[in-house]
C-alpha cells in the first residue's frame, strides 16, 4: 500500500503485467513440474490474481476486505483497519530499505 501512494506506477504495471501474464501457459507448466491437474492449477492461479490483484492492494478497505478476510474469515466484524493503518504507521519510514534489501538478496547468486 506504501508503494500504491508513493510510487502509483508500479500498480500500473502490475495490472499491465497481470493482464499480459499467459496463465494457460503458467498453468501448463506448473501443472507438469508439480504434477497435479492443470484445471486446478489454472483455477488457483486466477484465484491468486484475483485476491491479490492491484486494486486490492491500493487502499486498507479493499485490502482488508478482499484479502485479510479472505484467509481469515473468521475475524469479519473485528476491527482490522486501524490495525492495518498502525503498521502502515510504523513501516512509512523503513519499507523501501527493506524492499531494496529483499531485491539485492533476490539477485546474489544462489552459490
Amino acid at each position: 500500500m506504501h508503494l500504491s501512494k508513493d510510487k502509483p506506477e508500479i500498480l500500473n504495471l502490475y495490472r499491465e503485467t497481470l493482464q499480459k501474464l499467459d496463465r494457460d501457459k503458467v498453468s501448463e507448466i506448473l501443472s507438469k513440474y508439480l504434477k497435479l491437474d492443470q484445471t486446478m492449477i489454472r483455477q488457483e492461479l486466477d484465484n491468486f490474481t484475483e485476491v491479490l490483484s492491484p486494486d486490492n492492494l491500493s487502499s486498507i478497505d479493499n485490502a482488508v476486505n478482499n484479502i485479510f478476510f479472505y484467509f481469515y474469515p473468521d475475524l469479519k466484524g473485528q476491527p482490522i483497519e486501524p490495525i492495518v493503518q498502525k503498521s502502515l504507521e510504523l513501516t512509512r519510514n523503513n519499507y523501501q530499505e527493506f524492499l531494496d534489501q529483499t531485491v539485492e538478496k533476490i539477485n546474489k547468486p544462489a552459490i
